[in-house]
């Protein structure tokens, strides 16, 4: 097998692959055992559909790459007892973490106000009408025996909901300074080599990106 590296752009690259005849013929007899009598084009196809993703796998391990999405397989050619077809797909960018002694970071107030209390409590009269009150009834129907517990109960999730917010924001602070990251690479979906899509199987979910061209010369 033969396989040429392209980088497309920063996050993009081409595998050219180019199958020998030997392994070429050895897989059709696979085929034809497999399938048995089967006309030319019926053995070609599957010879194409086992051997693309098979081959696609080595190339990705010979040359240390590591894709993040499902490549899109075009030119595909079986002529002359030789299949060739290019492989393009997006990998993992490269990160360089900066020295992280002496980062700074700023926790915003876990602290709940009037304020945040009189938002949410206005939250829960949308839609009730004018006469709609916060009351003891009220409270009781929540399961709360009294409008104090209520509000007590109110304020630890409000805390917790700050806190939550707080770590997340904290973690995107560490993120922007310990990280050097490509730009558009949080919008890459992340995706395994090995994984699968639905009830599909791996080899489905690969030619369902795959453009089949087998020549008739071959």
């Amino acid at each position: 097998m033969k396989v040429a590296l392209k980088k497309v752009s920063e996050l993009q690259r081409e595998l050219d692959f180019e199958v020998s005849k030997d392994r070429v013929s050895a897989k059709l007899d696979e085929v034809h055992k497999e399938l048995g009598k089967v006309s030319d084009q019926n053995a070609r196809e599957e010879l194409l559909r086992k051997l693309v993703p098979e081959v696609y796998q080595e190339g990705i391990k010979k040359e240390n790459l590591f894709p993040i999405d499902m490549p899109e397989i075009s030119d595909v050619i079986f002529k002359d007892g030789v299949v060739t077809f290019k492989a393009r797909f997006e990998v993992k960018p490269d990160v360089t973490i900066r020295d992280y002694k002496g980062i700074k970071v700023k926790r915003k107030s876990n602290k709940v106000t009037d304020e945040d209390i009189d938002k949410t409590l206005e939250f829960f009269k949308r839609g009730k009408g004018k006469d709609f009150k916060i009351d003891e009834d009220f409270a009781r129907g929540l399961g709360y025996p009294t409008l104090e517990e209520f509000k007590k109960s109110l304020v630890r999730q409000l805390e917790f909901d700050k806190d939550r917010r707080n770590r997340m924001d904290l973690e995107n602070q560490l993120i922007e300074d310990l990280f050097d990251v490509i730009p558009d690479f949080s919008s890459v979906m992340l995706w395994s080599p090995t994984s699968t899509r639905g009830d599909r199987t791996n080899e489905e979910a690969f030619f369902g990106r795959t453009d089949h061209r087998v020549s008739a010369g071959g």
